[in-house]
């Protein structure tokens, strides 16, 4: 009998091939929006800033981009079923300078959730996606041998470094954070979630 891995949390990582024709205007609409909300929301963002989490509801070049990205990803990645239905419950902002950072959380009510990294400084960290059965299986995990924890990607939590134009989609039930901004530059992603169906 083989070993199986059963049951795996599975995060897509898609590099956007025409990210840096939209660098720019996007870094400036981030911006801009900033500028007319600066006090933002209070989710887990910590010493960074959380925009209001509607840009999915009108066209915006955050939602565009957002939605041009998925419409190829999806039927192109060949994992998914051909055709099927989905739809943006919320798009925001975050944008952490030195010292900010996201707490631990996950995304209840949606299905899958996603970020992708417009502005991303050497030192500004990366997403710390959480095993959610370690507290239950740590003795066990603990007893395998560092190979085979690295074969089947068992470790208490998996620190994902993301780059410039990346995006990385999960299960919105996933608990993750992001680490420290320890860069002296600003930090800038975009979160969303999406409901299937």
């Amino acid at each position: 009998m083989p070993i199986i891995p059963v049951f795996p949390n599975i995060i897509h990582g898609i590099e956007i091939n025409d990210f840096n024709d939209v660098k720019d205007k996007l870094i400036d609409f981030v911006y801009d929006e900033y500028k007319k909300d600066s006090g933002g929301l209070s989710k887990s963002n910590e010493g960074g800033w959380h925009s209001h989490t509607n840009f999915h509801e009108y066209q915006n070049c955050l939602s565009d981009f957002i939605i041009k990205s998925l419409n190829n990803y999806f039927p192109n990645s060949n994992v998914f079923v051909e055709e099927f239905q989905y739809r943006l419950q919320g798009l925001w902002i975050n944008i952490n300078g030195n010292g900010g950072y996201n707490k631990s959380h996950v995304h209840p009510g949606s299905d899958m959730s996603g970020v992708f990294w417009i502005k991303l400084p050497k030192n500004s960290g990366g997403i710390v996606f959480q095993n959610a059965s370690y507290f239950n299986r740590c003795k066990e995990i603990d007893l395998y041998n560092e190979q085979f924890r690295k074969d089947m990607i068992l470790y208490p939590e998996y620190r994902l470094f993301p780059g410039e134009g990346m995006m990385a989609l999960f299960p919105s039930s996933l608990y993750h954070c992001v680490e420290t901004n320890e860069s002296d530059e600003d930090r800038i992603s975009l979160s969303f979630n999406i409901e299937f169906g």
